[in-house]
């Protein structure tokens, strides 16, 4: 039992190990509850292909309309050998109230930001933090993407989730409110019924 017990442990490691070599990077927009957006992502990238043009520091931002996702930091520039990244709905740019973690940005085209000294292959993370929802920073909820180059291979692509709306929160006063209406409209109809009897 012990032997079976080790083998399993050692395949699911396996598994996850493998998984985490070929993650490329995945990034996650997520409606919190409350008034609050949080994007974050992790993975790494190959950069083989890609083709650097210089430096320069980037800002946390997103733009859904154009695709643009970003976190603060002193970064290289590259052009990818494909589009990476797409628009994600219809807002226009909005700031980050918080962020933390690697540099990175996708531009929605073929330009692409990695913090300054990255090595190909090397994990990277980070999560940034913006006051809205997905209503009103313009963000289309409940979907994916994946963009991908040289086969999709390990650390060639990246894949984009936004998540479901957050359930709004219930405002007790208002519930009072929607139950009065709901008992008095009950009432009226069961006097209707006992009337037409």
């Amino acid at each position: 039992m012990k032997r079976i017990y080790t083998s399993v442990v050692a395949l699911v490691a396996f598994a996850a190990a493998s998984a985490t070599a070929d993650a490329g990077l995945v990034l996650n927009l997520n409606q919190a509850a409350g008034s609050t957006v949080v994007f974050s992502y992790s993975g790494s990238i190959d950069t083989t292909g890609f083709t650097p043009f210089g430096s320069a520091p980037v800002v946390s931002e997103m733009t859904p309309s154009t695709g643009v996702l970003s976190i603060d930091g002193p970064s290289n520039w590259f052009t990818a050998p494909t589009t990476i990244g797409g628009a994600f709905g219809s807002g226009a740019n909005a700031r980050a109230a918080s962020s933390s973690g690697n540099a990175i940005r996708v531009f929605g085209g073929n330009l692409f930001a990695l913090p300054i000294g990255y090595t190909s292959g090397s994990a990277i993370s980070g999560t940034a933090t913006y006051n809205g929802t997905f209503a009103s920073l313009g963000i289309t909820p409940s979907q994916s993407y994946t963009y991908s180059w040289g086969g999709g291979s390990a650390g060639k692509f990246v894949t984009l989730n936004v998540g479901p709306s957050a359930v709004p929160e219930i405002d007790p006063a208002g519930l009072g409110s929607v139950l009065a209406l709901v008992t008095g409209a009950l009432g009226l109809l069961e006097r209707r019924r006992k009337l037409s009897a």
